[in-house]
């Protein structure tokens, strides 16, 4: 772990960390500059490096099986590598007892305002575990709860973002998704947006304030394999069924105001 930038945002009184391989110099300095013309603490927390990850000590742990009938393909390692950064560092919320942080992938960007939007989110009135922060494209909102600086929103979407490149978790949001999320059986921030099976109260920021940055993935993604009429129906019912049990998610978990 590194620790840089001596500047801090005052009204931002959170952790930032950013999830960073240690031999993706490039984009270390990249999040490093863009965090350092933010004025902004941080702290780069070494990525799971999957070219180096020895799978069988993952042993049952790995739910390979699950991943290839959800994505058309098993998890690479550093798919599995992505998986456990994250996961470690909600492990190392709850040995710290850390109360809320920002969590960044070193791809992340920002427009204007989005530490602004940081600070107020922990202040507001509203109850929430996790909030996405890099949603992506705009979708149709469910719930809208609260105002946020420069004309931003704290909402519940009818369908959630994608990409984890920028969100905030709390201490009860990090218990949930260390119980709820051992198994390794899809991407993590598919795994993440799937918070009806993580009990999570999961919300995001519209219009989003962050996104990816166009630079190479470190990831990459493995060939999906050419679905037969039987996998396209089996498919189609699993969506489905996530969607049934999204919207009854949504019908017993309404948004709450904090106690």
């Amino acid at each position: 772990m590194v620790l840089a930038g001596p500047l801090f945002v005052s009204a931002m009184d959170i952790p930032v960390y950013v999830i960073s391989l240690a031999r993706a110099l490039e984009r270390r300095a990249n999040i490093s500059g863009r965090l350092g013309d933010a004025k902004v603490q941080y702290e780069i927390v070494d990525a799971v490096d999957g070219k180096t990850l020895e799978l069988e000590k993952l042993g049952d742990r790995l739910q390979n099986d699950v991943a290839y009938k959800r994505y058309q393909h098993r998890l690479t390692k550093n798919e599995i590598g992505c998986f456990l950064s994250h996961y470690n560092l909600w492990e190392r919320m709850l040995s710290e007892r850390t109360p809320c942080a920002l969590i960044l992938e070193d791809d992340a960007c920002w427009g204007p305002g989005f530490f602004d939007v940081v600070a107020a989110l922990p202040k507001c009135g509203w109850h929430w575990d996790y909030v996405l922060l890099s949603g992506g494209e705009p979708r149709p909102v469910e719930s809208e709860l609260c105002d946020l600086p420069h004309g931003h929103r704290l909402v519940r979407h009818h369908r959630p973002g994608w990409t984890a490149a920028a969100y905030l978790l709390t201490l009860a949001g990090a218990e949930k998704a260390h119980r709820q999320c051992y198994k390794i059986d899809g991407h993590v921030d598919g795994t993440m947006r799937q918070y009806w099976r993580n009990g999570l109260a999961f919300y995001e920021v519209t219009p989003s304030p962050a996104y990816q940055s166009d630079e190479p993935s470190q990831i990459g993604y493995a060939h999906r394999t050419p679905l037969s009429p039987t996998e396209k129906r089996r498919r189609s019912r699993m969506r489905n069924y996530r969607g049934f049990r999204r919207k009854l998610y949504h019908l017993l978990h309404k948004p709450s105001m904090r106690k």
